[in-house]
């Protein structure tokens, strides 16, 4: 998968998590939205783990829009 494609289903994935954040702000009584809220935090934490390392040094990148390792400086191409 392109590391650009990997990038998009994160933020997609953030926004889930923050839509039922805030189904769980306006009724905190139901335990429903609470736990799907999360179970969607702690995968977008292992998928980000998973996903967004950098092939040269190995640290863990942000979901900006640079295409470059903050650490080492190289350039992160979206080849597999």
């Amino acid at each position: 998968m392109k590391f650009s494609t990997k990038k998009i289903i994160l933020r997609i994935f953030l926004s889930v998590i923050i839509v039922f954040t805030i189904l769980t702000v306006i009724n905190p009584f139901n335990i429903i939205p609470i736990l799907i809220d999360l179970g969607l935090i702690i995968a977008f934490f292992i998928l980000r783990l998973c996903w967004l390392k950098c092939p040269y040094c190995s640290r863990i990148l942000d979901l900006g829009n640079q295409n470059h390792c903050k650490c080492c400086g190289k350039e992160i191409s979206d080849e597999k």
